[in-house]
């Protein structure tokens, strides 16, 4: 794990691997440690009697188009929207404008879910074809800081999974502290194995609470 605390200190120090034997021991401890984290979170927050601001998604019906959602539709989105930019080339630049586009058209607009797909597309070519060049010395200096801001917010935008009171606002550090680790995690497996293996950890990440429901 030294390796680990090198890039949250310094996230230029990760260096891109082929392989995928350390790729499932890093994502099986990070499942591990998120499911103990979220655990004892848990615990201290009905120690208080503050589960009633929770809402419960793992209570709602699993549906073979919400398992779908969850596991597959959900991480590759949110990847794209968070992490794709992280190993900067013009067609990670790419999903992160469709990811974006997606998404607001999604909370602003309609859901109609191939007109957005589509327009996404659309918005995702027309950056593809523009003369937009990455400054990646820009890139290399503020490398830290991009990555400290994605997994940050990537946190907070999980916001959505709590009713917004006074209470969630207090103690906002401990609820999103597992979603913000999960963030860094992520952004690990994507600076140093790619966009494709950060999807598959997501994925699993999003599996915890199904299987929850299963066996508790």
């Amino acid at each position: 794990m030294q390796e680990f605390i090198r890039f949250f200190k310094n996230p230029n120090s990760t260096k891109r691997v082929k392989g995928v034997t350390s790729f499932f021991f890093y994502s099986l401890f990070f499942l591990i440690f998120y499911v103990c984290i979220s655990f004892l979170i848990g615990a201290l927050f009905k120690s208080l009697n503050f589960l009633f601001i929770i809402k419960q998604p793992v209570s709602l019906k699993i549906t073979t188009l919400s398992l779908f959602r969850i596991m597959i539709i959900t991480p590759i989105l949110e990847e794209f929207l968070f992490r794709s930019f992280l190993y900067p080339q013009k067609k990670h630049i790419s999903f992160f404008i469709f990811s974006l586009t997606f998404f607001l058209l999604n909370y602003f607009f309609f859901d109609y879910f191939l007109i957005k797909i589509l327009l996404s597309f659309i918005f995702c070519f027309l950056f593809q074809l523009s003369s937009f060049q990455i400054n990646y010395n820009w890139y290399s200096k503020n490398n830290r800081s991009i990555v400290y801001f994605s997994s940050i917010i990537f946190g907070l935008v999980h916001i959505t999974n709590y009713q917004l009171t006074q209470t969630i606002i207090y103690m906002s550090p401990l609820f999103f502290t597992p979603k913000i680790l999960s963030g860094f995690s992520l952004a690990f497996i994507r600076i140093k194995y790619g966009l494709v293996y950060s999807i598959l950890l997501h994925s699993a990440y999003n599996a915890i609470p199904i299987l929850l429901t299963f066996f508790l």
